[in-house]
C-alpha cells in the first residue's frame, strides 16, 4: 500500500500525488512500464579460515560513484532527517544509509588447508613456513577466488615471499570467472610487497587471483587480501532496546554469476561480452535481434556440483509475438531444457526464471535465449546465477561481535556460534547506537 501523507507527499517527500498523476496522465500504455532490474543478488557471507568481514554502521566517504562524480545525498544523511525522514516509521534502526566495511582474508598457506580453499593448487608443497614448488623444474600454480556480497571499492594483496636469484611469482587477476587474466605484477625480490588491486576490482563483486611460481626455492610465506566494500546500513541486523534474539544459520551453497554491461563503458564495469557469449543474429547492444530472430548462448561453469540456474532479465517485448525463449543445456548443447519465456506485449518488464532440473554431477551449463522480433525485442539487463554445492563445505565455529553505544558508553557482545544453526540473546538497557558487526571464524 502506498501511503501519501495529508499534503499528498510520498514517505521520502521527494515525490507526491502529482508525480503519480504525471506518470499516467494522457499516455496510452500497452502494459505497465517498469523501470526494472535483473534480479538475482543474494547475500551469502561464507568465511574460510583466516577470513574476516567488518560491516560498520558508518562510512568513510567511499562509494561506488566516487570516480565519476559527486557523492549521493544518502552518504551523509541521517535516518529520520531529510530524504530519510520516513525511515524510522518503517523500522529502520540504523543511524545512516551507506556503510563502508572491510573484507579481509589472511590466506592459510599450509598445503592441506590451502588445497581446500583454492580453486587450483598445482605443483606446490609446504616450504619454509609457507608454500613453495614441489618440483623446481615445474611451475606451481595457485588460484584463489574472492567473492563478496558487497561491492568492492578498493583492495590490495600483500605478499611476503622468499625469492632466490631467478625466482619469481607472477600475479594475475580475472574479473570474468577465470575466462581471461590481467597482469597485476611480477614479484621477483624477497620481502613484503603490497600490490594495489583498486583499478582491477572497483565495482566488482567477485574476482580470482592467480599466482604462478617459478624458480628453485621460491616460497610464499604470507598472503593477505584486504578490501574496502560498500554495504547498506539499513539491511544489517541491528539491535534495539531490550532483549534481541540473534540467529545464525550455515549453508553449503556458493554462486557463480554472469552479469555485465551490454555497453562499452571504458572499463568501469565488467561487460557482458567479457563472459564469451555466442551471438547469432543478435547485437550486443541491448541484446536485440538484428532481424526477425536471433540466438544468444552463454556458458557458465561452477567449481562444485550445480544445483540450479537462476536467470533475471529486464526486457522489452512490445508485440505479443516479441520475446525470448529461455532454455539450458547440461550436455554441451546436445539437448536443451526449456526454462521459460520473456513474453510480450510489454514495454518494460522484469522476470526471474529458475531451473532446478540439473543432472547430478554437473559443473557446466549453457543458457540460451532465442529471440523473436516483430516490433521491438531487447534486453536492458541480464543476470545468470549458477548455485552450486561448495566442494569443501562444512561448518566451523563462527565468532560474531556486535559493537554499539548506550548513552555514549561502548558496549560489546562476542558470541561463538558452535553449531550450524544457533540463536542467542543480546540485551540493551538503553536505545543503542549501532557501531559495527564483525564475523570471523573462531580461533
Amino acid at each position: 500500500t502506498v501511503a501519501y501523507d495529508d499534503n499528498g507527499w510520498l514517505p521520502a517527500a521527494t515525490h507526491g500525488w502529482y508525480s503519480t498523476m504525471q506518470e499516467y496522465a494522457g499516455i496510452d500504455r500497452k502494459g505497465i512500464y517498469e523501470y526494472g532490474c535483473a534480479a538475482g543478488y543474494r547475500v551469502n557471507v561464507q568465511l574460510r579460515p583466516g577470513e574476516r568481514l567488518s560491516r560498520p554502521w558508518s562510512n568513510r566517504g567511499l562509494h561506488v560513484n566516487q570516480r565519476d562524480g559527486g557523492a549521493p545525498g544518502c552518504l551523509t544523511e541521517k535516518v529520520g532527517e531529510g530524504g530519510l525522514r520516513y525511515a524510522p516509521k518503517h523500522g529502520d534502526l540504523a543511524p545512516g544509509r551507506v556503510g563502508n566495511g572491510v573484507h579481509e582474508w589472511r590466506v592459510p598457506l599450509a598445503t592441506k588447508a590451502l588445497a581446500r580453499v583454492a580453486l587450483t593448487c598445482d605443483g606446490l608443497a609446504n616450504a619454509g613456513g609457507g608454500v613453495g614448488l614441489a618440483d623446481a623444474k615445474q611451475p606451481g600454480v595457485l588460484v584463489l577466488r574472492m567473492p563478496s556480497s558487497y561491492v568492492f571499492l578498493a583492495g590490495a594483496a600483500t605478499i611476503d615471499a622468499v625469492l632466490p636469484a631467478g625466482g619469481s611469482i607472477a600475479v594475475e587477476l580475472s574479473d570474468n570467472n577465470g575466462l581471461a587474466w590481467k597482469p597485476v605484477a611480477t614479484v621477483d625480490a624477497s620481502g613484503e610487497r603490497v600490490l594495489a588491486l583498486d583499478d582491477l576490482i572497483f565495482r566488482r563483486y567477485d574476482y580470482r587471483l592467480r599466482l604462478t611460481f617459478s624458480g628453485k626455492g621460491t616460497t610464499l610465506k604470507a598472503l593477505t587480501l584486504r578490501h574496502d566494500v560498500q554495504h547498506s546500513q539499513r539491511a544489517l541486523p541491528a539491535l534495539a532496546k531490550g532483549d534481541n534474539a540473534v540467529s545464525f544459520t550455515s549453508g553449503d551453497e556458493g554462486t557463480i554469476t554472469v552479469m555485465g554491461s551490454p555497453h562499452d563503458n571504458g572499463g568501469r564495469n565488467v561487460r557482458f561480452a567479457d563472459f564469451n557469449p555466442t551471438l547469432t543474429g543478435i547485437a550486443m547492444e541491448r541484446l536485440q535481434p538484428e532481424g526477425g530472430s536471433g540466438t544468444l548462448t552463454v556458458p557458465i561453469a561452477t567449481p562444485g556440483d550445480l544445483k540450479r540456474l537462476r536467470i533475471g532479465a529486464h526486457y522489452r517485448a512490445r508485440d505479443e509475438r516479441d520475446g525470448y525463449d529461455v532454455s539450458a543445456s547440461f550436455d554441451d548443447a546436445k539437448t536443451w531444457v526449456k526454462i521459460g519465456r520473456l513474453a510480450g506485449p510489454i514495454a518494460g518488464n522484469s522476470v526471474t526464471l529458475t531451473c532446478a532440473e540439473v543432472p547430478k554431477g554437473t559443473r557446466a551449463a549453457l543458457v540460451r535465449l532465442d529471440g523473436q522480433q516483430r516490433n521491438t525485442s531487447c534486453i536492458f539487463d541480464l543476470r545468470i546465477d549458477a548455485d552450486y554445492v561448495e566442494p569443501a563445505h562444512g561448518f566451523t565455529p563462527l565468532k560474531v561481535t556486535y559493537i554499539w553505544e548506550e548513552d555514549g558508553v561502548e558496549k560489546r557482545d562476542e558470541h561463538v556460534a558452535s553449531k550450524p544453526s544457533d540463536t542467542w540473546t543480546i540485551r540493551c538497557a538503553a536505545a543503542p547506537v549501532m557501531k559495527d558487526l564483525i564475523v570471523e571464524q573462531a580461533p
